[in-house]
């Protein structure tokens, strides 16, 4: 389910876990439309390289982005991966692209950092430590060679930073490294809220977040609400872009 965050210059972002592109595609067309989202953080398209030119119908927006299908493997079984962002195109002069990785994409928009992410599933791989270890490594030799006002990263966590799993200890104590709180959409809602859902399996959870650099975070959430497709948005006095 997508997330989304408002902020008071009217700037907005959304993230959203396609399920592959075909699955996701009408819904990103209703997004583009409407242009409510200046950042669109996408993962799981499942597109090989030649693939990617499906995002040249969206205009009004740039991506950035690469494919994780290895052309020069056989694919068995269903495409997996990849992680695309979308800006609007009135920003293009105040971007600058940092890191574009099979599981993130970081851009520095003006003096503020952008991360899209997609951990992996702590159920999946045995290697998963290792894996993880690998990404937050690589996202801090990324942080560590730019400067920045503040960071926002979002995404599909692929747990519940809530509870004390391996994964979630070690990913909050990537953001605390970098001083990052994760919004908590249970704190927002007087009823449960899922992010991801199979009704066939009736598994449901808290797995999509969107996290925001604490001195930018407190004192920030002026008005909260959730619309159709479980659309998490927040209305936060953060920074002026341009």
């Amino acid at each position: 389910m997508p997330l989304s965050l408002r902020m008071a210059s009217d700037f907005a972002l959304l993230t959203y876990n396609m399920h592959g592109f075909n699955q996701g595609e009408l819904f990103l067309k209703d997004i583009c439309s409407s242009a409510n989202y200046d950042v669109i953080f996408l993962q799981e398209h499942w597109l090989n390289k030649d693939g990617l030119n499906k995002f040249n119908i969206f205009n009004d927006y740039i991506s950035f982005g690469i494919s994780a299908i290895d052309d020069n493997c056989v694919l068995y079984g269903r495409p997996y991966g990849g992680v695309l962002t979308m800006i609007k195109k009135k920003y293009s002069q105040f971007i600058k692209p940092i890191a574009i990785r099979e599981r993130f994409v970081i851009l520095k928009l003006n003096n503020f950092i952008f991360i899209n992410c997609y951990f992996p599933c702590e159920l999946s791989r045995n290697d998963v430590d290792d894996l993880l270890l690998e990404i937050t490594s690589d996202l801090s030799d990324c942080l560590d060679s730019v400067s920045y006002d503040g960071i926002i990263i979002a995404g599909d966590f692929n747990c519940n930073l809530n509870n004390n799993s391996l994964q979630s200890q070690k990913i909050k104590e990537f953001l605390n490294s970098y001083n990052i709180g994760y919004i908590d959409i249970a704190c927002f809602n007087s009823s449960d809220i899922d992010t991801f859902g199979n009704i066939s399996r009736g598994a449901f959870s808290v797995i999509d977040y969107v996290c925001v650099s604490n001195n930018f975070i407190s004192n920030s959430v002026t008005n909260y609400n959730v619309h159709l497709y479980n659309i998490f948005t927040l209305t936060m006095n953060l920074f002026c872009l341009y």
